[in-house]
């Protein structure tokens, strides 16, 4: 059995990320048989800069 190791770095805020998530899940169902793909998630905060930004503004 093959195996197929994928580490998928997104935020889950951005709507890009979900989009390639999708077609993640849709290129997984079309592996061969006899493949195992592994996915391990991590959370990447690709906007923190507008949050910090939004922290500040309310402190005021």
């Amino acid at each position: 059995m093959k195996k197929l190791m994928i580490d998928v770095y997104m935020d889950t805020m951005c709507p890009w990320c979900r989009m390639g998530t999708t077609s993640l899940r849709t290129a997984l169902k079309q592996l061969p048989e006899g493949t195992k793909a592994i996915v391990r998630w991590h959370a990447y905060r690709l906007i923190l800069a507008f949050v910090l930004k939004e922290k500040i503004i309310a402190r005021l």
